[in-house]
């Protein structure tokens, strides 16, 4: 997550998974490509092999993990809110910003035993929201943790 706004009354946080949806998308112009390059040759069999499954993979794969997640929090308005876009639709959710404990870091362990994170909110009422729908081995979750939770301290002083 990359703070977009970081003033007394506001703190925003990004998420788009860019190099991700670059990477499936690249994936998929291959297979459609190599699709196209079949079927300009006759060969229909392959060509719906590689342009219809590859590129129908290459989709889902592209709806399923690409992401974009926002949090806002603003003090103006006492409202904390999450947003989430993908391709199947959007959700937004929000709260009262004196309902937001601190930020939290949900932990998991990969299929190789790699210790994998993601920044979540901790409401008062003992809810944990995560921000993001994947974890990640990088260092900003604890840097988008330990931003939102100055944030608030800074707010609430």
């Amino acid at each position: 997550m990359k703070i977009s706004r970081d003033t007394q009354d506001e703190l925003v946080f990004d998420h788009v998974p860019w190099p991700l949806a670059l990477l499936i998308l690249t994936f998929l112009l291959i297979t459609v490509g190599s699709g196209l390059g079949f079927a300009m040759q006759g060969d229909w069999r392959q060509a719906l092999m590689f342009g219809g499954v590859g590129g129908g993979i290459c989709l889902f794969a592209l709806a399923m993990s690409a992401e974009r997640s926002q949090l806002w929090l603003d003090a103006r308005s006492g409202a904390a809110t999450h947003r989430r876009r993908t391709v199947r639709g959007n959700t937004q959710t929000t709260w009262a910003l004196d309902q937001v404990d601190k930020a939290t870091c949900q932990i998991t362990r990969g299929s190789k035993g790699a210790v994998l994170r993601r920044p979540a909110i901790l409401l008062r009422s003992g809810q944990e929201v995560p921000l993001l729908a994947s974890y990640t081995s990088g260092g900003g979750p604890e840097r988008a943790i330990a931003a939102i939770n100055a944030w608030l301290a800074r707010h609430r002083a």
